[in-house]
Formats: structure tokens, sequence, C-alpha cells
């Protein structure tokens, strides 16, 4: 819950980012966009809760690897 929480409070707060964007806006802008990729792509299930569905084919992995990798 807390990753949805805080990609609330990002996506609230790029939404606000001004259409003239500096180049640390645009940092910004970057930084989230991946994080958003690298959560729809980790989280498919989550993912497709939230309306994307390019991971509809996918299921989350809950072995030790992958608890390890997402730590």
């Amino acid at each position: 819950m807390t990753y949805c929480r805080l990609l609330a409070s990002l996506a609230v707060f790029v939404s606000l980012v001004d259409a003239s964007c500096s180049i640390q806006d645009v940092t910004l802008r970057a930084v989230t966009d991946d994080f958003w990729a690298w959560k729809l792509r980790e989280f498919p299930e989550q993912a497709t809760k939230d309306g994307f569905h390019q991971y509809d084919d996918k299921l989350e992995s809950y072995d030790p690897h992958s608890f390890i990798h997402n730590k």
C-alpha cells in the first residue's frame, strides 16, 4: 500500500508541473516515468487493477529470488 500512496503523490505532483518545463522538471518527469514503468512491469496484477492492461497475461512471482530482487 505504501507504493500506491507514493505513486499517487508522485502522479499528483507531476500533473502540477507547468507545460514549460525546466531541466529539473524534465529530469523529474523521466524519473517518475521510469518508476511507473517499473511498477507496472514488476507488479502486473496491480497494473491490471489500476486499468493498465499491457501485462494482463502476467502474474506476479513470489519465489525467493523475486523477493530478494525487489528489496
